[in-house]
Order: structure tokens, then sequence, then C-alpha cells
């Protein structure tokens, strides 16, 4: 090999290692689990934001029917309690607020813990004005694992720009028409998270 041929595969390879020690991997990420906290991730050109509310957090669910979960969300007082004073449901608001470009969002329910026996345990995401955006989501009882939000079968994107987002989820013990005492006084624990893919994530903690 020649030294011209040498010099000109060394200048090359310089060029690729300062190439690479100068990018930038764009990345945020950000937690709650508190009532009413915001949180902020920010990068270069990118910068998002979440708030959560918990509307109303059930202590022992009793089943819903499916029909009737937009009527129990959408009441002016009384969210997820029936006529009878009984936790129906839990729900809980999310605001997402972007100041930087927008960004492509897919969220997606993590079980961190779960004592339910059967798979009626559901949820769902509804707009702000208590309509709903997803199909009825089975929660997973095994921790860790995931189950993508989905609208005809098909995930979910979010466009996110700098007009704010408010999702309502709901979480609910589905009417079977048969016993259910085996999911009676039983606990949940997740997280709703709003993946940007590179650009990180958001999430959020719930109970049900």
């Amino acid at each position: 090999m020649n030294k011209k041929l040498e010099l000109s595969i060394f200048i090359v390879i310089g060029i690729i290692v300062v190439t690479l020690l100068g990018t930038t991997f764009a990345y945020f990420f950000a937690r709650t689990s508190n009532s009413g906290n915001t949180i902020t991730g920010q990068t270069y050109n990118f910068g998002a934001s979440i708030n959560s509310t918990t509307i109303y957090r059930a202590t022992n669910l009793v089943p819903l029917k499916n029909t009737l979960v937009s009527t129990a969300i959408s009441k002016e007082t009384n969210k997820c309690i029936d006529k009878n004073n009984r936790d129906v449901c839990s729900l809980y608001s999310v605001t997402l607020s972007n100041s930087g470009e927008t960004v492509i969002l897919t969220p997606y329910i993590t079980t961190t813990n779960s004592t339910y026996t059967t798979y009626d345990l559901k949820c769902q995401l509804y707009n702000n004005n208590f309509e709903a955006v997803s199909d009825i989501i089975t929660l997973p009882k095994t921790t860790d694992e995931k189950a993508y939000i989905t609208n005809s079968s098909n995930n979910i994107n979010i466009s996110l720009s700098s007009t704010n987002q408010t999702y309502y989820l709901v979480v609910w013990l589905t009417d079977t028409l048969s016993s259910q005492t085996e999911d009676y006084s039983k606990t949940y624990s997740g997280t709703i998270t709003f993946d940007a893919g590179n650009s990180g994530q958001l999430y959020v903690d719930f109970t049900a």
C-alpha cells in the first residue's frame, strides 16, 4: 500500500471518529406518580410536559357494563360511583404539552403489579369531551407486560404540537353477567406511557 493511499484512509477514519464524537442524541425522560404534579423533559429542539390528576380512585371495583362506562365518567358529579354508591371505575386525566417541534406519541400500558385472577380488568382512553378515542383494552396480569392503546386494532399515534391535549384514562372491571367474586377486592398498579421513539418517553403511574 503506498503512502498516499494510507494517508487517505487515515483521513477518512479521522472524519468518521470526529463525526461520531460530535453527534448528539436527543432524548428526554419524564415521570410523575403524584396527582397534579407537572414534570418536563427537554432536548435541543423538543420540550414536553405531562400533568396528571386523579379524578377518582376506586377502593373495590364493582363490575360495570362496557356500555355504561361513558355515562359513569361523564357525569358532572360522583364520577365512577353508581346509584348504590359503589365504585365502578377509576378515572385519571392526563394533559400533554409541547413547547418544541411536533412529535408523534404512541401510548401503551405497562403492568407494575396485579392481583386480579381474570382478564376482566379493562381500560380505555377518552378525549376531553368524554368521547372514546381507543378500543377497550385488556390490562395484562403479568408484571412488565405491555398493552398498546389501539383504535380499530391499530396503535394510536398522537401528534403533539403546541396545543395541549387532555385525555381521560378510565379503568373498570367489565361485567360478565356471571359470578366475579374471584376478582373482588383485588389491586392493580400500572403505568401509561406516551412513547416518542428515539426522543424519549413521558409516563404516569396509576392504580385501580
